[in-house]
Order: structure tokens, then sequence, then C-alpha cells
């Protein structure tokens, strides 16, 4: 594989960065006393759709270096020139980085495709297995970023974990290495995206996806094998659930609110009011209850990780979920002030 003439013809990945989708790249055979080979890179943006690009493929010191041009347009998209570099890690898969004429750029990774030649000897496969599961609100440190990278690389030996993140309003992708030294530059991040994958059994690959934020927080796996994609979901989702708080906006498995009580409390209440007092307490609840949520997601973000923290004490590991209860009883309070007051 490191030879320019015993690179396989297919090649199929991911890209990563401004851009993120899949990839194809084929590969002409080589010619005899030609540096370099030609080869035609199919790409399908998850936002744009799919461009191609005839693509010159030179290989120097086990470091593959592919340039090339759009052939034709997309849509009207402005597309330019790529440039993109790649090595090989020890199982033969190529890990790099691109860029283009128009300023964009990221991380790929490649992977042989053998086609027949692996099927063969492997085991028949007819569908490629997803598993999900959610987490509720988290707050990390700088040692449980270091221990979940420990852990990706652990579970993928010789591939590259990719972390994406905001910087200054932009998506960054990194390498692990390369994000694990710019931790002294950081400060709190409220999203963060941690992906890797390999190659599997018949060609297929094997994935794992940490997507941590304000909307969710998420753990998937998708491979071949059901009982590996079970598993390393459950055994990931674990390791993060310690650094997980019980707020009073997701009580119990449904995540059903403390709020909701309240609402319910005051619905059940109100038939012993007046008709106009009705009205103001009915009012008057839905207020609170609209501060309290504000309050709430203004106080305890749904994720956050502090990179200037190693380890928390013990206050900085209660205080999300005190102050969210704090909130809500203090709203519940308010609300049988006000009715007592209209009953009056």
């Amino acid at each position: 594989m490191t030879e320019l003439g015993g690179l396989a013809p297919h090649w199929v990945g991911h890209i990563f960065g401004t851009n993120t989708g899949r990839l194809h790249l084929a590969i002409e055979t080589a010619v005899e006393g030609v540096d370099h080979r030609l080869g035609l890179l199919r790409l399908s943006d998850d936002n744009f759709g799919t461009s191609n690009f005839k693509v010159q493929v030179t290989l120097e010191n086990k470091n593959l270096t592919l340039t090339g041009e759009p052939l034709g347009e997309t849509d009207g998209v402005e597309q330019g020139g790529i440039r993109a570099s790649a090595k090989f890690d020890a199982q033969g898969n190529l890990h790099g980085e691109w860029s283009s004429t128009n300023g964009t750029g990221g991380a790929f990774d490649l992977y042989p495709h053998l086609g027949t030649a692996l099927i063969r000897n492997a085991p028949k496969l007819e569908q490629i297995y997803t598993s999900t599961r959610e987490l509720g609100a988290l707050r990390l440190f700088k040692s449980d970023i270091e221990e979940i990278l420990a852990i990706m690389r652990r579970k993928f030996p010789g591939a590259r974990v990719v972390v994406t993140h905001l910087d200054r309003g932009a998506e960054l992708a990194r390498y692990d290495d390369e994000f694990q030294r710019r931790f002294k530059n950081l400060e709190k991040l409220d999203w963060i995206k941690l992906s890797v994958q390999s190659a599997a059994e018949g060609g297929f690959v094997r994935s794992l996806t940490l997507d941590l934020g304000q909307e969710f927080n998420r753990v998937t796996t998708q491979g071949p094998d059901e009982a590996w994609v079970l598993g390393e979901v459950e055994a990931t989702a674990l390791a993060l659930r310690r650094r997980q708080h019980g707020l009073s906006t997701a009580i119990g498995k449904y995540k059903v609110s403390f709020n909701q009580f309240i609402f319910l409390a005051a619905l059940v209440a109100m038939p012993e009011l007046p008709l106009k007092e009705r009205v103001i307490f009915v009012s008057g609840v839905i207020l609170l209850l609209v501060g309290a949520n504000k309050a709430a997601n203004l106080l305890v973000p749904n994720f956050i990780v502090d990179f200037q923290t190693d380890r928390p004490n013990w206050l900085a590991g209660i205080w999300p979920s005190a102050v969210s209860w704090l909130i809500s009883v203090t709203s519940a309070v308010a609300a049988s002030f006000l009715f007592d007051w209209l009953r009056g």
C-alpha cells in the first residue's frame, strides 16, 4: 500500500469540516514511468449535493497527495480547486486534511474498498445497525474530555478522532492530538462533536459519534455488527452519565418537567376561584413558568465543557441540579401565594 502501483482502485470515506458528506475515490491503473495517477473524486455533500473532481494522485514517503479541479457546476454553487494530503495508518486506511481555493477545508478519512475480494471471505451482511442514546444535562471538564478521547482511541486503534466545535461563529474540525494541544487556548464550549470510525468487515464502516450541545446530548454508534453497536452505545453513554445532572426540567425516563406538574396542579385548583380570578391565576402561573424556564436556560445550560478546570469541586458538581430545583420550587411557591391571595 505504500507504493503508488499498489494503491487500491476504489476508496470510500467521509469528509468533515466546513463541508460534510461521503467520498468515493476511483484511481486509474498505474502507467509505467509516470510518477502520479489520475482519478475521479465524487463528493456527496450533506447540504450541496453531488460534485465530481478530476484529481491527480501522488505518493511520496507514505504521504499521499490529491490535487484536482471540479468537473462542471453543481446547481450554481461556486466550486474551487482542491488539495488534500493524508497518511496511512497501521490498517492501510488514509487520514488527512483538505482545503480548497475557496477557503473551505477540514479533515477526511478514506478506506480501501476491496469489493468481492473481501466479501467472499466475510459473512453476508444485509444491513447497517444504528443505535442512539439520549443523555440529560452535562457539565464536563478538561479531564473528562481527555478520558473520552482516550476511550475512543482505545476502541478504534489506528483511527483518528475528529473533534468539531465552534470557533468565532464557524465550525472548526481538528484531529484529537491537535485539539488537545490547544486546550490551554480554550475556555468554555457549549457545543462539541467527537467522531471516529474505522473499516469493518464486508467493506462497511464502524463509527462512534458524541454530539453534545444545547439542543441535545447524544451518543450514536453505527456498524454491521448489531452486538457491537448496542454494546458500545450503552458503554459510552454509561461513561458520560456520571457527569449528568438531575434537573427539574427533566425528571425520570420520559423527561417530565416539574413545571408541568405545577401547571396541572393549577388546573386542578382553578375551579375553587370565580371566573375573573381564574383568568388572573392562570395568566400569573403561565408568566411564572415562562420566567422559570428562561431563568433555567440562562443559569443552567444543557451542556458546557470547562477546559480551564481539570476536575470539579463538590460545589461545581451539584450546583446545576440545585439551581434548577430552586428555580422550580420558587415558581411553585409563588403560584401558591397567588392562589391564596385570589381566593382570599
